[in-house]
């Protein structure tokens, strides 16, 4: 703590007064700047979670749109060897494509670039027939997609058969001979409110959206969802690659990032006002005494309130004169001890240097920062800092470095987390992604032919990354809105044990694959309980999927539905090697859970039990998990009974 000291202004009423009036004025100062610092940490803590929602927003954009020109492309690789295929046919590949996905409205197909055939006919006539070099709208994406022979997207605009959406143009080349042509094009129309729902936009989550399209890189953007004013309201922004062009999102909160402006600039005036009335009278009694009497109480105040970390040294030599409590705490070292040690001492030797010659090259009103440094505590671990600060003169004309220094490990951690979040959900992507391209592409070059075994087991494989990956959107979908409390369930009374039974019938046939028994044991109790069936079958998919992966041939997965006291509670057990200690604290985590077990029988995302956990307490129930040698591993679905819950005997 700096003490004033030295300092004597007698003993008349009217002088100390004047001094009771100054501490008060260079309070209210310090509490602006106080104020100021911790607004500036409040909008970057806001501007961190809003980047964390709108990156999980735009990967699943940018997924949704691949998936649907990807689906395209299935049908080029058709039509590139059955170039006179039929309406019938068409349809028939049409169907089989657009299976589980709804943001599709139609395929059609344009030999001589003119649309001949469609999927769906249903509610999309109105375009067969169009010529595309006849139709403003339509043709110049047409027409570059025919020039340049790749992918373009083109939209949102208003479509011949009613609505909007976006429309992908694929070209498709014929082999004749030697020869290569040009047959025309497909197209895949993407319905617009569909593609913003899949990507959660619709589903906002107290976060203001814009979506800005650029086609080619020469063409102009234009914005195509929420306020264009958006992008000028300082948002953060994330960009989502599409087929010859972009999309940039724009986020920010629903009553936008947290002001201080004006608080500050009323205090700031106040406390000026304050001051000059102050600094007046003292003025008249010496102006030494006044500057040494301001500086010295500046700095009291400022180490009394400020939350952040303060240093003050000598800018020649480095060494310490004096720290604040918070900085004491933050470093663990006592005050006797820092006065022997310099700024140097306090960093981690690869920092030396860089802090060295910032204290070299400091001159009087010098401001520095904020850079990122690594503190080094009392206990010898390194602690991630932000410092600034600015370089003054002392009444005895010595140079001092006053030093902010922020803890941001905190911070740090959570973008680390973040960035490891993105990584991994674009590495569980881009897997399957990768052998269904293989996969396909192995079939669309004719190294292998379709009707052969070889042909279908690499169809097969197409289809279990295809399936993956819908599970991962899907489940990404449910993660988010788990998070964000916007999830919502269809709550009725239905009975457990029916649940059960569904739950095993659907994941017998996988069971049978590989030997495993799963069975429904006991005297189970039935009951009726409110919940919403449809994620109760979610969740106990998910936990007899963990069992599976867990058993080898010839054992039982076992489920039982128990009639406690109190509660409810369904036993999922299987009879595999019980799980290291480190996996059991971890396996309800995101990520937690993926290639692990004697076997992967279904491909998972790493999402399940996460998941599953959270709509669990959603409904008010639990989930915990129990392993060990003599009993293998356990998970318990629990849920409270309510008034008015019934039991039978099955």
């Amino acid at each position: 703590m700096i003490r004033l000291g030295g300092l004597n202004l007698g003993g008349s009423p009217r002088l100390l007064w004047l001094i009771r009036v100054v501490t008060i004025a260079t309070t209210v100062a310090a509490i602006a700047m106080v104020y100021q610092f911790d607004s500036e940490r409040e909008r970057a803590q806001s501007r961190s979670e809003v980047a964390e929602r709108l990156t999980a927003k735009a990967i699943l954009l940018e997924t949704t749109i691949k998936r649907s020109i990807q689906t395209a492309r299935s049908l080029v690789a058709v039509i590139s060897t059955e170039p006179d295929l039929d309406q019938q046919r068409f349809s028939a590949l049409g169907n089989a494509l657009l299976v589980s996905i709804p943001e599709i409205r139609a395929l059609g197909a344009s030999p001589s670039m003119r649309v001949s055939l469609l999927h769906p006919l249903k509610d999309n006539q109105a375009a067969l027939g169009l010529k595309l070099d006849s139709n403003f709208s339509r043709w110049p994406a047409a027409n570059k997609a025919a020039r340049t022979g790749q992918v373009t997207l083109d939209g949102p605009m208003e479509l011949v058969q009613g609505g909007r959406g976006l429309i992908g143009w694929l070209p498709v080349a014929v082999r004749e001979g030697d020869e290569t042509r040009f047959w025309g094009l497909v197209s895949v129309v993407i319905d617009e409110q569909k593609l913003y729902r899949a990507a959660g936009l619709l589903d906002d989550g107290g976060l203001q959206l814009a979506l800005r399209y650029r086609q080619g890189s020469d063409g102009g953007s234009q914005v195509i969802f929420g306020e264009a004013s958006l992008f000028t309201k300082d948002p953060v922004l994330a960009s989502v690659s599409v087929p010859d062009g972009q999309i940039q999102l724009a986020g920010l909160p629903k009553n936008g990032w947290p002001g201080f402006e004006d608080e500050l600039r009323d205090l700031a005036l106040s406390s000026l006002l304050g001051l000059t009335l102050v600094i007046l009278p003292v003025m008249l009694l010496t102006f030494s005494m006044r500057r040494e009497w301001l500086s010295r109480r500046q700095l009291e105040t400022l180490f009394d309130v400020a939350p952040t970390g303060m240093i003050l040294a000598e800018s020649d030599s480095g060494r310490i004169v004096e720290v604040n409590d918070r900085f004491l705490r933050m470093s663990g070292f006592d005050m006797s001890t820092l006065q022997d040690m310099s700024l140097e001492d306090l960093v981690m030797p690869d920092k030396r240097a860089q802090l060295t010659r910032l204290r070299v090259e400091s001159r009087d009103g010098t401001q520095f920062g904020p850079y990122e440094s690594e503190l080094l505590t009392r206990t010898g671990q390194p602690l991630t800092v932000s410092c600034s600060g600015s370089v003054l003169r002392s009444t005895d004309r010595q140079l001092l470095m006053w030093t902010l220094v922020q803890d941001i490990s905190e911070r740090k951690r959570v973008e680390n987390v973040k960035a490891q979040f993105v990584s991994t959900v674009s590495h569980e992507l881009r897997t399957p992604l990768t052998s269904i391209a293989g996969s396909l592409g192995l079939l669309c070059r004719g190294a292998v032919e379709p009707s052969t075994d070889k042909g279908r087991e690499l169809l097969s494989i197409a289809m279990f990354n295809s399936e993956r990956c819908t599970r991962l959107v899907n489940e990404l979908l449910d993660l988010d809105q788990l998070t964000s409390r916007t999830m919502r369930l269809n709550i009725r009374p239905v009975s457990i044990v029916e649940l059960v039974r569904d739950s095993i019938q659907a994941q017998e046939l996988v069971a049978a694959q590989y030997g495993i028994s799963v069975n429904l044991v006991g005297d189970s109790a039935d009951m009726t309980l409110p919940c919403d069936p449809d994620r109760v079958r979610q969740i106990l998919g998910n936990l007899l999927s963990h069992a599976l992966n867990h058993s080898v041939k010839g054992q039982v997965v076992e489920v039982a539905v128990l009639n406690l006291e109190d509660k409810f509670r369904i036993r999922v057990q299987d009879h595999g090697p019980p799980l290291e200690e480190d996996r059991r604290a971890r396996m309800f985590d995101v990520f937690a859970d993926q290639d692990v077990g004697p076997k992967r029988l279904k491909g998972g995302t790493g999402l399940g039990l996460a998941v599953s956990r959270q709509l669990a307490r959603l409904m008010g129930g639990d989930i915990h998990f129990e392993s060990d040698s003599a009993q293998g591993n356990r998970f318990y679905l629990t849920f409270p009974r309510l008034d008015g819950d019934t039991v039978s005997s099955h």
